[in-house]
């Protein structure tokens, strides 16, 4: 006969639908010997009774099993009962290795595309992943990582607090919002808080005060990419500005010019370097404000120390005053608000780019289960590590 792997069942046939879905039938094995409730041997069949149970699919074609069966009477207490089966989950409905696999998919796949996949209601995948992770929560241990990294994402008109494990690539909390309150209590949740190293983050004063209000003199760190990213918006701001100035047949000339002054020149081809030395040619007004901000990109690249840092960022507050370029006033005065952490950098060389990185992440999930709650995305960026697949197989040398 048939065999679907499944011993406690016998398979007595196999129906095909137009869709290549198919259906079992299939009786029960052993019978039970005893109630459950009482454990008196003193039993009769009561009544006939199938069940129809979802399974995991065959050659992506949806399985469903009639499982025939009966109801149980007990003589001595008159307690009725069925069959336990332990392929069946508790709720009659789907087998445990369906739902082993459901709860696996949840992390990768949206509710509606499992639901359609295998044949069942979307309420019912939600209320498995929920389970499960009921089931996570009760094992999860938060941890304090060396160097904790602190960022936020923007979801659904509202900024959501992210904290990551920086060495460890991964998400270990999410919250509602990033004011201090939220963030304090974060910090002073974590278990032996006293073992982070370093904190990195973007320039958010109530981040700040909630580090060193709880965290004391842990050295933060601002990320480099958000001092570069102010530094690209105020050279944006000089070229817009010069550009507004300019008559208009020469504006149009300078169309595909914002992507090569924003971009490092070390990332730009040869052919896009050639195109950029001709334009700040042709264009001189452009020149100053240009190699001022590749000036400052160089200090991340060759300051070997913090006191080289001060010392190349002296060299080029300078510069700028020399050079009467007013529009990085405000930038300048942004690097004195935070000159502390901005060059914390360069006694512990961190970023925030992991971070990022699992924003993405968020980002693509929320996008794709469109409206999840707060409560659901949480869990499936939390703990989608935990349930991390392996990666491809790679042969040794």
């Amino acid at each position: 006969m048939y065999d679907i792997g499944l011993p406690e069942l016998e398979i007595t046939e196999k129906m095909t639908d137009e869709n290549n879905d198919c259906t079992y039938q299939a009786t029960v094995k052993t019978s039970p010997s005893e109630c459950p409730e009482c454990g008196s041997a003193h039993i009769v069949k009561h009544k006939k009774h199938d069940r129809m149970v979802r399974d995991l699919n065959e050659y992506e074609h949806r399985v469903g099993i009639i499982i025939h069966g009966h109801r149980y009477q007990c003589k001595e207490c008159g307690n009725t009962f069925g069959e336990e089966l332990d392929c069946v989950d508790k709720s009659g409905r789907l087998t445990k290795r369906l739902i082993a696999k459901i709860r696996l998919e949840c992390f990768d796949k949206t509710f509606k595309d499992i639901a359609g996949e295998y044949g069942i209601s979307q309420p019912s995948v939600k209320r498995i992943f929920e389970d499960y992770i009921d089931e996570l929560s009760e094992s999860f241990i938060p941890y304090s990582p060396q160097v904790l990294g602190i960022d936020e994402v923007h979801l659904h008109s509202q900024y959501c607090g992210v904290f990551v494990d920086v060495l460890g690539q991964k998400v270990i909390e999410m919250t509602e919002n990033r004011n201090k309150v939220t963030v304090k209590m974060f910090l002073e949740s974590l278990p032996d808080n006293h073992k982070i190293q370093c904190v990195t983050m973007d320039m958010w004063q109530p981040y700040k005060d909630a580090v060193l209000d709880v965290l004391g003199d842990v050295p933060i760190v601002i990320d480099k990419f958000h001092i570069i990213k102010e530094l690209n918006r105020a050279l944006e701001e000089i070229r817009r500005t010069l550009r507004k100035d300019m008559e208009k047949e020469k504006r149009a000339s300078l169309k595909n010019m914002r992507f090569l002054f924003l971009t490092g020149g070390e990332n730009l081809t040869p052919r896009q370097s050639k195109q950029l030395d001709m334009l700040l040619e042709a264009y001189p007004q452009f020149k100053t404000p240009y190699y001022l901000k590749e000036a400052f990109r160089n200090i991340y690249q060759f300051a070997e120390s913090r006191e080289d840092a001060e010392k190349l960022y002296a060299d080029w507050v300078q510069a700028n005053a020399d050079e009467d370029c007013h529009a990085y006033d405000g930038f300048i005065s942004t690097v004195g608000n935070w000159h502390t952490e901005i060059f914390n950098y360069f006694d512990n060389r961190y970023t925030n780019a992991q971070t990022e990185s699992l924003n993405n992440v968020i980002r693509e999930v929320d996008r794709a289960g469109r409206g999840y709650t707060f409560p659901v995305l949480r869990a499936k960026i939390l703990y989608r590590h935990i349930t991390a697949k392996k990666g491809k197989f790679t042969f040794k040398k």
